[in-house]
């Protein structure tokens, strides 16, 4: 791809990038890729073209007829790049190569959640998942010869996770798993807001949730542009995986981290930030993947938590630097040992006490690219938005944004009725439910508020 040399811009550091000459062209914006026409090919012919951020229509023959499927695809910044660095057991750390690491196409157009993954080397195969509303649909192409497929996803039924959240300050409680856990005080979570449910009042609540996202609570530096990447901020993200993620992706890691576990882990973030760059103006940065057994005795993702905040949090500053110097402004563990759900400290962005959460149970992985890697992904970008400052829509806004943390609103299933920060995935219809979006066509559904 050919972005501009520069990285995202730090979100914690206040030094200006100057812009660079080149400039994104959207002159691909209609270019369709035949059911026939090899993927990787077209990719590479926009490449040779200089063109920032080739954007495509794909079209793929349905399974068993003759119509075909399409969808609006550009391709995505990369979370793993060339300066990410991976180590075991916090080891010697070595650069990840970027031809190992696929090209991912992800949807460009609203509403749709996509992420398809191109390879750049051996059979250029692709590989990927579209959800659009309910419908989700595995997208394929065996090879450079072979036509692009469209086939209805298989069945997959989430497990039934909870997440939790800790807030930055001293006597609130974790919530989790429905239960709550540490001392209480007058400052406990549910008592610090109202939920009187007025519909007319959603939006304010839907504005409340953005704003806090956006950073107002957060301590942001300068405001720089990254030219040409359609984003203002960066997170560089220190992340730990365990073996049982690397065992999910069919690899057992025992000389470092494999190639396809990498990729999960791209897929993973670059998932999240079809939301990130397009809502809250940041671009996730894996700055450095540490492979280790840190949690395969906690049995719960409190106890994980705990673990990763006691070995790793410090007021002198961050645990880890890179080779080049820099710094993380998050530390997040992607796990595929289940813990119960996932868990993150709320509002922590650039704290190197507190900037810690994870998602563990990750089922998903970058062979089959299927459905289970949406859920793998909205349950991610669910636990990092807790630490950019936003809680759960049932709980901590007012007006409630939904009750799907208390009771499943009747008007359920609904597509797109509610938002990631959401656990309306738990009812009836799934994460067909979910908008992948902090927004939502809230004031769609039929509440049925339960205080």
């Amino acid at each position: 791809m050919i972005f501009t040399k520069s990285r995202g811009i730090p979100l914690c550091v206040a030094s200006l990038l100057l812009a660079a000459s080149s400039s994104t062209t959207a002159a691909d914006k209609n270019n369709v890729i035949p059911v026939d026409e090899s993927i990787a090919a077209r990719i590479e012919k926009a490449h040779t073209a200089r063109v920032i951020i080739p954007r495509f229509i794909l079209q793929a023959q349905r399974s068993g007829s003759e119509a075909n499927y399409q969808v609006q695809v550009r391709e995505a910044m990369p979370a793993v790049t060339s300066t990410t660095t991976t180590s075991v057991r916090g080891g010697n750390s070595r650069y990840v190569d970027e031809d190992d690491i696929a090209t991912m196409l992800v949807s460009d157009e609203p509403d749709v959640f996509a992420l398809i993954a191109v390879e750049k080397n051996g059979g250029k195969k692709a590989n990927g998942i579209v959800q659009r509303d309910a419908e989700k649909i595995k997208i394929t192409q065996n090879g450079s010869g072979a036509k692009t497929m469209a086939t209805i996803a298989g069945a997959f039924n989430p497990p039934p996770l909870r997440c939790g959240y800790r807030p930055d300050t001293e006597g609130r409680s974790l919530f989790e798993d429905g239960h709550d856990d540490h001392d209480h005080s007058a400052h406990d979570h549910h008592q610090d807001h109202s939920h009187d449910f007025d519909p007319s009042k959603t939006d304010d609540a839907l504005a409340d949730l953005k704003h806090s996202l956006r950073g107002s609570e957060l301590h942001i530096g300068k405001r720089r542009r990254a030219q040409g990447v359609g984003y203002d901020y960066h997170v560089d993200v220190y992340v730990e995986i365990d073996f049982a993620l690397c065992a999910a992706n069919g690899e057992t890691c025992a000389e470092g981290i494999g190639t396809k576990t990498l990729n999960y882990v791209n897929a993973l973030f670059t998932g999240a930030n079809t939301i990130y760059e397009t809502e809250i103006n940041t671009h996730l940065h894996v700055l450095h993947i540490d492979l280790n057994t840190n949690y395969d005795s906690s049995t719960d993702s409190g106890m994980a938590l705990d673990t990763m905040q006691t070995k790793f949090g410090s007021s002198a500053g961050w645990h880890y630097t890179s080779p080049s110097g820099v710094k993380p402004d998050l530390h997040h563990a992607l796990l595929g040992k289940g813990l119960g759900g996932g868990i993150a400290f709320l509002g922590v962005i650039c704290d190197s006490e507190l900037g810690f959460g994870l998602t563990s149970g990750l089922k998903g992985n970058f062979v089959s690219m299927d459905n289970v890697v949406v859920w793998d992904s909205s349950a991610f970008m669910h636990e990092i938005g807790h630490n950019f400052g936003s809680g759960h829509t049932h709980d901590d806004y007012s007006p409630v944004i939904d009750t799907c943390g208390t009771s499943c609103p009747t008007g359920l299933p609904l597509a797109k009725s509610t938002t990631i920060m959401s656990y309306c995935d738990l009812c009836t219809g799934g994460d067909s439910n979910l908008a992948y979006t902090f927004g939502g066509n809230i004031k769609a559904l039929v509440f049925a508020v339960i205080l």
